[in-house]
């Protein structure tokens, strides 16, 4: 290998700045189109909670009306909700 290959030209020298300015813009861009699509994920879950919560809470309510055994109180029908959001955090949390 020759001092030439070695040695920086003109060209490669007046260049470097802007390429390390694109490389810092493309790794900027990248790392913000990522922290998007992590946002958008975790809303998705959220509202997929939201639904399942709300389905079972409404579930437990019209059983609870409907039954011809003695209701459920408020606070076991509640319990039943707070049982669902804990299975699903469990599951959001091993798929991790």
């Amino acid at each position: 290998m020759s001092d030439s290959d070695t040695t920086p030209t003109s060209s490669t020298e007046s260049s470097s700045g802007a390429t390390s300015q694109a490389n810092l813009s493309l790794i900027t861009s990248q790392a913000l189109g990522i922290a998007a699509q992590n946002a958008v994920v975790a809303q998705q879950m959220g509202n997929i909670m939201h639904s399942a919560v709300t389905a079972v809470g409404v579930g437990a309510l019209f059983a609870n009306t409907q039954t011809t055994t003695s209701p459920k109180s408020l606070t076991q029908v509640l319990q039943e909700v707070q049982n669902v959001i804990d299975a699903l955090k469990n599951i959001e949390g091993q798929s991790k």
